[in-house]
């Protein structure tokens, strides 16, 4: 699995110069589900991507990594799609195929920032919604789909955040922490 670390680098190479509406929906195969969380007294919205199965050699004994997207309702599509391109589509093997588990999200200010930002009033439960997906998704996605133990999260502005401030205080709870354009000026 050491190999991913390096794709993903390509991945996101390829992902900065991808825009939205050019992703076709007809590569993703997804599936979308609420699950409820003890930790956070509310729903949420999952969306997952499984690999292109039709591509893969072992169905059903193969172990594949997950990555975890954060903001799932604007990155998910995007990235599963670039996943699946680069992990199966026209015979390409650039990267392993895997699973892709988009977050959906119901306040970034709140779920993204650890410590509290003074001008936010809800900031600060990052650790809440930190212990939401180690606790309780990592069970269900484990409990559901066939993966292997080798985690990337990835994620945005506040999502960036969220990842560092999580590599800063639990920096074995994922292999890979993939953040793009942090929100750098509130990390404590």
């Amino acid at each position: 699995m050491k190999k991913l670390e390096k794709y993903l680098i390509i991945l996101f190479i390829t992902f900065m110069g991808c825009k939205p509406n050019s992703i076709k929906k007809e590569y993703d195969q997804y599936e979308n589900f609420l699950v409820h969380s003890e930790i956070l007294k509310e729903d949420r919205q999952i969306l997952i991507s499984k690999p292109n199965f039709k591509h893969s050699t072992k169905l059903g004994e193969k172990k594949y990594p997950v990555i975890y997207v954060l903001d799932g309702e604007d990155m998910f599509h995007l990235v599963s799609a670039i996943v699946n391109f680069l992990s199966g589509i026209k015979g390409n093997k650039i990267i392993p195929e895997s699973l892709v588990v988009g977050i959906v999200n119901t306040n970034r200010t709140k779920n993204y920032t650890h410590d509290l930002i003074e001008f936010e009033s809800e900031s600060g439960h990052g650790s809440e919604f930190s212990k939401f997906i180690e606790n309780e998704l990592f069970k269900l996605i484990q409990d559901r789909y066939s993966v292997a133990n080798y985690r990337t999260i990835i994620g945005h502005s506040y999502g960036g955040l969220f990842v560092i401030n999580t590599l800063n205080k639990n920096h074995e709870m994922f292999d890979n922490y993939i953040a793009l354009d942090p929100s750098y000026q509130y990390i404590m």
